[in-house]
């Protein structure tokens, strides 16, 4: 019995031993409601849901000629501040300007009432969508360059060709911000 991990692990390290049985509990705790915890432990994280080879993507255009160059490493949070608000406010947009996660954040708050105190803050509300486009505008001013004086948003459509490399279909433009 005194050669097991966990046994060892208490009479060595509780501190580690606690971790670890409360990173276990909360496994089996997602596990069993259906609450994910890492993407680790999530089955169908890593595998594809089907063959698509259409897809489609949004691209920021700066001052009217250059494309939002964001290939960096140290870029990456603000990559993601911008494109994930940007693509959310798209669905909200096309989904009649009610969040799309709404219906996702609310079964999660039924399921778990102690995240209610978490839903308030979480998701968009109506009067945030008139002061999202200036926002953009400013925070990539304030992020990339002062000298982003327009901001045109637009969505490509690809599809990708049989080496699997990717194919513009057609563009469309869907924001312009001064």
């Amino acid at each position: 019995m005194r050669k097991l991990y966990l046994v060892r692990c208490f009479y060595n390290n509780k501190i580690f031993f606690a971790l670890l049985i409360i990173f276990i509990a909360a496994v089996c705790y997602g596990h069993k409601t259906n609450l994910p915890i890492t993407p680790a432990f999530i089955s169908n994280v890593y595998i594809l849901k089907g063959d698509t080879k259409k897809d489609s993507f949004l691209f920021i255009t700066v001052n009217g000629t250059t494309l939002l160059n964001l290939h960096h490493t140290f870029d990456e949070p603000r990559r993601m501040m911008i494109y994930s608000t940007l693509e959310t406010y798209r669905q909200a947009a096309l989904n009649g300007g009610t969040d799309p996660e709404l219906a996702l954040i609310d079964r999660t708050v039924k399921k778990h009432p102690f995240l209610h105190g978490l839903r308030q803050a979480i998701g968009w509300k109506a009067g945030n969508y008139d002061h999202y486009l200036p926002w953009l505008l400013k925070y990539i001013r304030a992020s990339v360059s002062d000298s982003v004086k327009r901001l045109d948003v637009g969505v490509a459509y690809i599809h990708y060709n049989d080496r699997n490399l990717p194919v513009t279909d057609s563009t469309k433009p869907l924001y312009h911000i001064e």
